[in-house]
Formats: structure tokens, sequence, C-alpha cells
């Protein structure tokens, strides 16, 4: 019974914690410290559970970003970088190696455990209502089912474990009962499924008001993208779509022209910049660096806005967390990616290779590389101090989901449920002006035959799923496409493609590369990899070969460095699991 209320004392601690790292009581004030089994009173009390919850996520940020980048090909350590984070980019590591323990991930999900356990009798008494119990429990099912995916990506198989521990150290006695993606995924997909809603937060307090200068509102998860994950990391490619295609028609019924649509537009101002996102080149400087405008880059840098806001930034930011000096924890990516002697930076194989191709006009580099995410030295820039100092915030964000990538999820859906040619658009030059005919299995055209009306026609639509219409001045007649609004050129299917699954496999190869692009560093590299290789040996094809001689292994031949001794063996990619 101690063990269990010190754990209990501590979750307490967490959420009276939380509530000074968010600052969102609606009454400014936490009250006295109570008892565990007197906190869960009303909504108020569930509302800080919630925050505390959060507040403990963020321990997980850097954990989640260095082991998705560090043993992948874009991220490589400093001469100011630790013993341990030399042995993890070497995988060399045995249980002292901090950075490999999953206990932090599993004591937020015992917090979630216990959040969800308490919302259910709270429930049971007529202490929440049902629509407030249906917002907070889904949110709080949601992370913890966030945090299991990140788990089978790093580990390869896990304890799943949904009821509250009485100490962490308890997670050793369910050592045997790991699972692995194809026994574990479903079970996560039956769970979300299962849960009360799927929507954003809607009526709850948690979302209203500028505590802190700014929204609390993107920080709580996206349901619809984590289920549209679930989905393509279990290769339902169809479903996949669907849930992606869902938060990409945000706005549309409005015909809302920017958010999540990857706007781009001709830039013909003499001065100034665009007020979107965008790589371009200023009329009459189409060559000279001094003429190249880069407001990509913003994307790390503008302030923190809500999801419903109309700002650039609430266009392309889904989910992410602010790390604001006044509050604490402060930015745990500090240490690793700012100031004078970091302990990681980009890859010299990333730098001399992937983004060392030309753009459209024949500019030596890609503008997301050099000058958008690292310094001519290869620092790392995604994290450090951005243009908002005046919120009070010095150190940026965890940028979990944005717009970028949730077109290339659904670009890698869309391809693999049989529609490449659209994928194909939607990565390069958007669907604005793309045509081409796409056909029925039995050889026949659609009647719409473009990516610029996908199935309008009532005789003969698209599934909804892969419907858009680009006309002026529909929702998506500014589509970009992910490389199209950065200026770079068309990545056109090569000759002697036979088949439409030759189709399908050359294009997602080109989707992976472009994943490693655009979202370099973000903590998404390893996920995308391992993703294409677990596929690609389910199609009896050789995923080791993907994953290592043509991604990982050239990092560590560019550095002149043993590569890690992965085989064959799936397992072999993976840590170990230490308790």
């Amino acid at each position: 019974m101690k063990n269990r209320m010190n754990m209990k004392k501590i979750f307490l601690l967490l959420i009276m914690f939380g509530g000074f790292l968010f600052n969102a009581c609606t009454d400014n004030s936490l009250g006295d410290a109570v008892p565990y089994d007197k906190f869960y009173r009303n909504l108020s009390d569930a509302n800080r559970a919630v925050l505390g919850v959060y507040a403990q996520f963020t321990t997980l940020a850097e954990q989640v970003v260095v082991l998705n980048e560090l043993r992948a090909d874009l991220m490589d350590v400093t001469p100011s970088a630790t013993p341990e984070l030399e042995s993890l980019n070497e995988n060399q590591i045995d249980a002292s190696n901090s950075w490999i323990s999953p206990l932090k991930f599993y004591a937020v999900i015992n917090s979630c455990n216990d959040a969800l356990d308490n919302f259910n009798k709270m429930l049971a008494d007529n202490k929440l209502t049902q629509d407030d119990y249906n917002e907070i429990y889904s949110d709080i099912g949601a992370l913890r089912t966030w945090i299991y995916l990140q788990l089978l990506n790093i580990y390869g198989s896990v304890p799943y474990i949904t009821e509250p521990l009485v100490n962490l150290s308890d997670v050793e006695k369910y050592k045997g009962q790991r699972e692995n993606a194809d026994e574990l995924l479903p079970k996560l997909i039956d769970f979300m499924q299962s849960l009360p809603s799927l929507d954003d937060y809607i009526y709850s307090d948690l979302i209203n008001g500028t505590p802190n200068g700014y929204s609390f509102e993107p920080m709580f998860i996206s349901k619809r993208l984590l289920m549209g994950d679930l989905y393509l990391f279990n290769n339902q490619y169809a479903e996949a779509a669907h849930y992606y295609r869902l938060v990409m028609a945000t706005d549309e019924e409005s015909h809302n022209r920017y958010r999540y649509r990857l706007y781009n537009y001709p830039f013909t101002a003499t001065s100034g910049e665009p007020s979107y996102y965008a790589i371009l080149f200023r009329d009459g400087r189409i060559e000279d660096i001094n003429g190249l405008i880069n407001t990509w880059k913003y994307i790390f840098s503008d302030p923190p806005s809500s999801r419903k806001a109309t700002d650039r930034a609430a266009y392309e930011r889904i989910w992410y967390i602010p790390f604001d000096d006044k509050l604490q924890p402060v930015s745990p990516f500090a240490n690793l990616f700012e100031g004078t002697q970091p302990e990681l930076k980009a890859s010299d194989y990333a730098m001399d290779s992937l983004w060392a191709q030309p753009m459209n006009n024949q500019f030596p580099y890609d503008a997301r590389g050099l000058g958008g995410s690292y310094t001519g030295n290869g620092q790392i820039t995604k994290y450090n101090k951005g243009g908002f100092v005046t919120s009070g915030m010095e150190h940026g964000f965890w940028m979990l989901y944005r717009a970028a990538g949730l077109h290339l999820r659904y670009i890698e859906a869309a391809n693999r449920a049989g529609y490449p040619y659209l994928a194909w658009c939607f990565l390069n030059n958007g669907i604005k002006d793309a045509r081409y005919r796409y056909q029925h299995d039995d050889g026949t055209y659609f009647s719409d035959d473009s990516c610029y009306i996908t199935g309008t026609s009532p005789f003969d639509p698209y599934p909804a799923d892969y419907r858009f219409d680009a006309r002026y001045p529909l929702e998506w007649d500014a589509n970009g496409g992910v490389r199209g609004r950065v200026f770079m050129p068309v990545e056109n299917f090569p000759g002697g493609l036979t088949t439409q699954l030759d189709s399908i496999q050359w294009l997602e190869k080109q989707i992976v590369k472009e994943d490693a692009l655009e979202l370099a560093f973000e903590g998404q590299r390893w996920g995308d990899l391992v993703r294409i290789a677990r596929r690609m040996n389910k199609e009896g094809r050789n995923g080791f070969q993907f994953l290592f001689e043509e991604n990982i292994k050239k990092k560590y031949d560019r550095a002149n460095i043993p590569a890690p001794n992965f085989t064959a063996d799936e397992q072999s990619w993976y840590l170990p699991f230490y308790e």
C-alpha cells in the first residue's frame, strides 16, 4: 500500500506541475495540495490531470527525436557529444545507456492509465458529464496509443499495459508479454476505434483563452492523424488515406484555400517576402543567391497560434508543443542543438548527397537543407531560438505533425491504395495544373481524368477519399505540392515501368526520400525507414537492403566509421528492451 500511495502521490505532483507548466486553470489558482483519493472531484480536477499528463509527455521529446533521427541517416554526433550519444550513434549500447531506457515512456503511459481509470470512475459517479468525459478520455487514450506506436518503431516489440501499475519497476514482470507490430497494431486500432470521439477538443476549457500569450489547442494530439498513421503502419492503405483525407478536408466546406493546402502562388513583388511558407526567387534574380527567398524556414520560428487561426503558422502546423523560457520544462533540445558546442548535427552524407540537388533554376542545392534546416557547419536550426522572443519563447517547438507531413503520409497511402498518379501530383507540383489519363482495372478511363478535378463527375466519380477540386476559386486551386512550393524540380516516372505495381514501388522510394528532405530532424526518419522496410519484407522484397545499404549505411561510410551491425533479421534493427 505504501508503494501504491507513493506512485499516486507522484502522479498528483505531476498534475499540479502540469497546471504550473500550462497555467490553464480558469481561476488562476491550483489551491492547496490535496490527498490523491480526494483529487478527482470535478471537471477542473480532470482538466488538471490532462495537463499533468501532457507536462510529463514533454519529457519524452528529446528521446523521441534522438532515437528516431540519430540511428538513421540524417543526423550525426559532433565532437561535443556525450559518450552515450556516440555509443547510440554507433549502435554499441548496453543497459547503462540512459537514452535507450523505455521507462520514461512507460512512466507517461502509467500516468495515462491512471487518468483513464479515474475518468471512468468520475463518469460513473456523475462527476463528469458524458460530453466532458468523451473529450478528455479520448484525448488521453489517443496520447497513450501514440506512445505505443513510438515504442513499436524503436523497440520492435513491447509490453502492452493498460492498467495503472503500483510501481514503475513492475514493467519488469511484463517483459515476457511483449507484442510486435503485427500483434499490437490491430489492438491499438481497435482501441482507437472504441474511443467516444475522434474530434479535437470543442467544448473544453483546456482550449479557451491564451493564458501564456498563445493557445494550448495545438498541443493536444490529433486523433484522426494518429488513426491514419496506425493504418499506414499496418499496411491498410485505403483506411489510412481515409483518415488523412479527413484532416486534409479541414475548412473545405468554406472553400478555404490555405489551411493544410501547401499553398503556393506566384510572387512578383520587387521587395518583401510572401505571406506563405515557400522557397522561391525574386524576379530578375533567378540565379542569384541574393534573390533567394526562403519563408519555409519560418515554419519553425513563427509565433504559436491556435489551429483555427488565420495565419500561416496555423495553415501549416497541426500538433506541436512550444518551449517557453518562463515555464518549466525549458527546451530539452538546447544542449543538443544550440550554442557554440551542440552535441548533434546534420550528417555529412545528408548535406553532401540528399540536399545537394539543384532547384528548378539549377541553383545548386535544396534550400530546405542549408539555410532552412541547418547552417553551413551542419548545426541544426529547427529547434533553435526563433523570432518570437516577445512571446517569452526562446527555444522553438517540438514539431509533432504539420501539413507537409500530412500530405506525405496521404501521398504514401494513396499511392499504395492504387492511385500513384494522384500521389505523384501531390508529391511534385500539386494538383492545380496536373492532368493525366487514369484507368480502371478493366482498362477503361475515368470520366474525370486529371488531378485538377478528381472525380467530380456524377456518372463516374473517384472514391471520396481521392476526390479533389482545384478549379479557381475552390479550396485546392493553389495547392503547390510538396516539391513545388519549395521550387524543386519534378521527379518524373522513369521509362520501363510496365505495371501499376512498378509505378507504385518506384514512387514509394521517392516519397520516403522526400520525407527526409522535408521532415529531417523532426523525429520521423527512423519510423519512415522501418515502415517501408517491413512492408518490403512482407512483399518478399529486400527490406534490409533498402533500410541499410540504400540509406543508413551511407551515413557511416561518409563519416568513415563502422556501420551498425544490422542484418536481414528485423529484430536486429531495433533497440534492446532494457527495463
